[in-house]
């Protein structure tokens, strides 16, 4: 090398080894290293990387594991990108056996998985499936993610469809998945994925698999193959495909839709004329072969395409079978696109005389008449309309004739004399049919009716057993128990045969509405007995287990929850009880059937099984408190001592302490006082413990020990925590206590001594003692403290409002709008509340939209002697709602909670056993609350003690809200979060970059994302995309795109916000760009769903433009026939409210 000057280093000696091994001469290949150490080198990996090769290509895994020992002796390592190499060489050579043996050294490495992805999609072009299921399932599961919904793996099985193996080992791959639960797909993805590739003829081969292995094969499946082969111009595929799906799909749903939005379209765009379409299709199957319904086919896209003169002079010369169901939608469409109510005429005449069915034809029209009224402006008081169709002889059901006037009136149009005289001209008595057919119809999907409508639907259609059935179940969900008994013995009384569904609903109302053990559990075992497979109805036997507890039965209703867990637990998973609180308010009402019956050494067991079963999402914190309060109400303080460690150990989560601190403190135990301080304060914080600890000893008179507490080096006030303690003082009128807590805060560091003196004023106010309150600004004069602008403000309407004398100035306040007076008009009793007079009142104001009122109602209250019912009216308010489940009134109601500025209420009502979702709503209305009170500082301050919670108070409105009353505040904002982001919650970090990003503060936004990479991962991009759909900005929609590549989940939303917006401006070209972009990151049009897929369609098919097949294949849960003319069963719809 030297005599022919070849520069001797490291990559000449790599390749001369490599070289010897293929020449088979490893005696040289190992005479390198001697030669590299003459020449003053040493080996490094590289140099080792040559001989793993070599070895690995010949199988030799002597070789390769004595190579791998050298390295670790040289102190060398081996890197997982190096090993994948080695693996893959073994692979093609054939040692697949050989090849695993590697995997064990590369999982020693953490984060892998980039090398792992690649090797994997290599072997599945050496089809080495196993290997390559091997290598994938070595990159494990992440921590967190949707078992039922898992896309783990996709990259693999895209790999194998681009290799085109074969549809049995793709089918193989995805079992293999899904049994490990790593991926929850079919096989019908890779059809998907086969079309995405433009393998149409491969995707075809994928259906032919599916449908010998007994898969359900739909119409829509196809759809994609029919728009590639019209793209190609290769007809004959396009013919085969249309006789080959006539022939695999079953039953008629949606058939019809594709032979008139996709076969028809795709031969017309090839160039075969309408006149020899017939004969083109000829030899295509069952799909076709009915030439009627071709024929209507064909008028239906050239009504669309060419206007109503040419489609009806197609129709009159060849016969049609009139599709009335397909006719209805393109009616109204018609009218708008032409502005011509003649044109519709004509095609509804045609419809009427040509078609089979007189009386449908006469439903149509009806059909069409609302429609027309509902989606377009009458402004001649409907003479075009009635005097039009009374003129071409165009009839209505004479039942629909009331319908169309209700709906007038609905809808404010008021018709001319004329026009009214025409509309009742317009009832046809051939109506006997068509009235049952709209019953049927409007008896469709009960499960979804209100009690009320329900019972109208049975005044008008008296004996009708689906109503009937309907109504019991809403009977009993409401515990309307004396309408529910005459109903079930009017149904007795015809013999009348229950369904799962009833007899469900019968034993949840015995069980919580009637507490009748016996009764629900008949009718609890009735339907385990008829109904074998029937498992959706873990709500009754929760509450029987609940009786069963209070029968002293609790082994027993532990062991028949159990079982039901242990045998439904696909079903439990498919209703995704373990991501919401539907169950909460059940579960809840076992542990306090425990507490009250005493058997209290189960309660672990059935708080395991709650959240380990899947039926609550685990760790709910109003679960976990009631748990904790069980042992503190039977007065068991090792029980609740241990109950406390479990929930801290388990769950990390930590509950309100205050009562079993309180009840250690009385029973003087400080060595469990000091293990309950322990065990909270790795969660909660030496600080907000510490505080709690001394509002303990105050409540308890220990005034001596609270004042200790304040002397710890270092504590320093958390407001928010001393806060609440007054305000529930104040509210308690508990005088003593809050006159203790602010004389021990006094000298506490960092207290903020106006809202401790104004908590004090303030209960003399409401007390109307006024010389104790102005005697407490006596207080702030010797404590050196000047009052605040809304503490003399408040005090000074307080004394006005009682006719007194107001000796100070008033300070003005910084706006001079005056809060609107609000009148409380006569409430609707028809719904009665078993409650006061002044919670009905409150809740009738509520239903009916014064929430307004309510406040001044709470005012008075305030105000008035009834401390008692001041204090519980809000919360029993809440209370009520919650059981009714009205959760959007509770949202209007804390909404004017927070208007009225009652963050002492919003606080005290964060501490009560609400569902979850409700107490977040309190927490993220709090923040307004506080910004719009000018005490944005306050809560900034207790949030930035408490970083924990941080992720609970802020949302989308609320940092915007701060943003805009708080300027001065962001940088404090933006160190709060740094030090969340510190803590790997990204939540504020996200919300501040959409802000700046939304408000074009380019440079803080990329600051954010160049500090935090990894939050590229999760970015949250829907607040920017609905700020970006609202102003119409489809350039921050692409910048936004261009930021989150590599992110699917964000990209799908983006992607699917940028399709929206263009069909939204009918903007087609737009629409295919966006498709384009989804092809380059190897995205589907599965972001969409069918409404908005169609509404993209309708683009295409309102310019005349080819439907791109990327649109046509959407994955659906199940498909609907476009006509109307088949209608749901009541057995169907049965089981639709069953299983809601």
């Amino acid at each position: 090398m030297k005599t022919n000057e070849i520069a001797i280093n490291e990559q000449v000696f790599n390749f001369l080894i490599t070289g010897h091994f293929r020449a088979n001469d490893l005696e040289s290949a190992n005479g390198m290293l001697d030669i590299m150490q003459q020449a003053g080198m040493e080996p490094s990996v590289e140099t080792y990387r040559a001989f793993l090769n070599g070895y690995a290509e010949k199988g030799d895994m002597e070789g390769v594991k004595e190579t791998m020992k050298k390295v670790a002796d040289n102190g060398l390592t081996l890197t997982p990108n190096i090993l994948f190499d080695v693996l893959l060489t073994l692979a093609k050579g054939g040692y697949t056996k050989e090849a695993s043996e590697i995997l064990p050294s590369i999982q020693k490495f953490p984060g892998y998985s980039t090398e792992a992805m690649s090797c994997a999609i290599h072997l599945a072009t050496l089809a080495q499936d196993d290997l390559a299921y091997q290598v994938f399932e070595a990159i494990g599961k992440p921590v967190v993610y949707d078992k039922g919904d898992a896309k783990l793996g996709r990259f693999l099985i895209r790999a194998m469809v681009r290799a085109e193996r074969p549809p049995e080992k793709l089918s193989t791959m995805l079992q293999k998945m899904n049994e490990a639960e790593f991926n929850s797909d079919t096989i019908a993805i890779t059809a998907q994925m086969a079309y995405l590739n433009k393998q149409t003829d491969f995707a075809l081969k994928i259906l032919d698999y599916m449908k010998k292995e007994g898969h359900t094969i739909r119409t829509h499946f196809f759809w994609p193959a029919i728009c590639q082969y019209r793209d190609k111009g290769e007809k004959d595929k396009l013919k085969a495909v249309v006789k080959y799906m006539g022939d695999a799909c079953e039953g008629k749903e949606d058939k019809y839709q594709t032979l008139e939005d996709y076969i028809i379209p795709a031969f017309i765009q090839l160039g075969v004329p309408e006149n020899k379409l017939l004969a083109e299709l000829k030899d295509t199957g069952s799909l076709t072969q009915n030439s009627e319904m071709v024929n209507f086919g064909l008028t239906m896209n050239l009504l669309k395409t060419k206007g109503v003169d040419e489609a009806l002079s197609f129709a009159e010369k060849n016969p049609c079978y009139i599709l009335y169901g397909a006719l209805k939608p393109v009616l109204v469409p018609l009218y708008k696109r032409t502005r011509d109510l003649e044109a519709v005429f004509k095609v509804l005449k045609f419809a009427n005389e040509e078609g089979a069915s007189p009386n449908l034809a006469q439903e149509t029209n009806g059909w069409f008449v609302m429609d027309f009224l509902q989606n377009t402006s009458v402004k001649d008081g409907g003479e075009a309309l009635f005097l039009g169709m009374k003129n071409k002889g165009l009839k209505i059901p004479k039942t629909d004739v009331e319908e169309v006037k209700s709906l007038c009136k609905r809808l404010n149009i008021e018709l001319s004399p004329e026009a009214s005289e025409a509309l009742n001209s317009l009832g046809s008595d051939l109506a006997t049919q068509s009235t049952r057919t709209r019953q049927q119809g409007s008896l469709m999907q009960l499960g979804d009716k209100s009690k009320k409508h329900l019972e109208d639907l049975l005044q008008k259609y008296p004996g009708n057993k689906a109503v009937q059935k309907y109504l019991l179940g809403k009977y009993c969900q409401d515990g309307d128990t004396e309408k529910a008994a005459e109903l079930k013995a009017s149904l007795d009384a015809t013999g009348f045969v229950y369904s799962d569904y009833q007899l469900r609903q019968l034993s949840f109302m015995e069980s919580v509405h009637s507490e009748n053990l016996q009764a629900a559990e008949s009718y609890l075992t009735q339907l385990k007995t008829q109904f074998p497979e029937y498992s959706n109805y873990i709500r009754a036997l929760i509450n029987v287990s609940a009786l069963k507890i209070k029968d002293l039965r609790a082994e027993e209703a532990l062991t028949d929850l159990q079982e039901y867990c242990e045998k439904n637990t696909s079903s439990i998973a498919e209703q995704k009880f373990s991501e919401s609180y539907m169950l909460q308010d059940d579960c809840i009402r076992i542990l306090n059937a425990l507490s009250e019956s005493k058997q209290t050494d189960l309660a672990r067991s059935f708080l395991k099984l709650f959240f380990d079963g899947g039926l609550v999402r685990s760790g709910t914190a109003s679960i976990l408190r009631t748990y904790l309060d069980i042992f503190i109400k039977n007065d068991d303080m090792d029980g609740a001592i241990e109950a406390l460690d479990f929930i801290t150990t388990t769950y990390t989560k930590t509950v309100p302490s205050n009562e079993l601190m309180k009840m250690l403190i009385q029973k003087e135990d400080p060595e469990r006082l000091q293990k309950v301080v322990d065990l909270l304060t790795p969660l909660r914080g030496e600080m907000n413990v510490l505080h709690q600890l001394m509002i303990s000893f105050v409540e308890c008179g220990h005034i001596k020990k609270a004042r200790k507490i304040v002397e710890t080096p270092g504590l320093r006030a958390v407001m928010n925590v001393l806060v609440l303690a007054c305000g529930q003082f104040v509210h308690e009128r508990r005088l003593k206590e809050l006159e203790d807590l602010v004389s021990v805060t006094k000298n506490l560091f960092a207290v903020d001594r106006d809202e401790m003196l104004f908590q004090k004023l303030r209960y003399h106010a409401l007390e109307k003692d006024w010389s104790k309150a102005l005697n407490v600004l006596i207080d702030y004069e010797e404590e050196g403290i000047q009052p605040r602008a809304r503490t003399l403000r408040y005090l000074a309407k307080a004394l006005e409002g009682d006719g007194q004398p107001v000796p100070f100035d008033i300070p003005q306040h910084m706006s001079a709008e005056k809060a609107q007076e609000v009148t409380t008009e006569e409430f609707d009793e028809a719904e009665r509340f078993p409650f006061s007079t002044v919670e009905q009142k409150a809740l009738a104001l509520i239903k009916n939209g014064g929430c307004t009122a309510v406040i001044d109602i709470k005012k008075d209250l305030d105000q008035s002697d009834d401390k008692k019912q001041a204090k519980k009216f809000i919360p029993t308010l809440i209370s009520a709602l919650v059981d009714k489940k009205h959760f959007r009134d509770i949202g209007k109601l804390i909404l004017e909670l927070s208007k009225a500025g009652e963050i002492e209420t919003l606080e005290e009502l964060k501490t009560h056993s609400y569902p979850e979702e409700v107490i977040r709503g309190i927490q993220r209305r709090l923040l307004h609350t506080y910004v719009d009170s000018n005490r944005g500082e306050e809560i900034l301050s207790y949030l930035e003690s408490n970083p924990s919670e941080v992720d609970m108070y802020f949302s989308w409105v609320g940092i915007q809200n701060l943003t805009e009353n708080y300027p001065q505040l962001m940088e404090r904002v933006e160190k709060l979060a740094e030090l969340t982001a510190e803590q790997k919650s990204f939540k504020l970090t996200n919300l501040l970059w959409s802000q700046y990003f939304c408000q074009d503060d380019t440079s803080k936004a990329e600051a954010i994302l160049k500090k935090h990479p990894e939050m590229l991962e999760t970015l949250r991009v829907a607040n920017v995309c609905s700020h970006a759909m609202r102003t119409k900005d489809e350039e921050k929609l692409l910048q936004v795109a261009d930021i989150v590549k590599g992110n699917e989940g964000a990209l799908k939303i983006v992607y699917r916000n940028l399709l929206m917006l263009h069909s939204y401006n009918d903007n087609a070209d737009g629409i295919l760009k966006v498709i384009e972009k989804l092809a380059e990151e190897k995205l589907t049009t599965d972001i969409l769903n069918v409404k908005n897929r169609n509404k993209l369609i309708e683009v295409f098919q309102s310019q005349n433009k080819p439907i791109p097949s990327q649109l046509a294949f959407v994955q659906q849960k199940d498909s609907s026939p476009k006509s109307s003319e088949s209608s749901s069963s009541s057995s169907d719809d049965e089981a639709k409210s069953a299983g809601r």
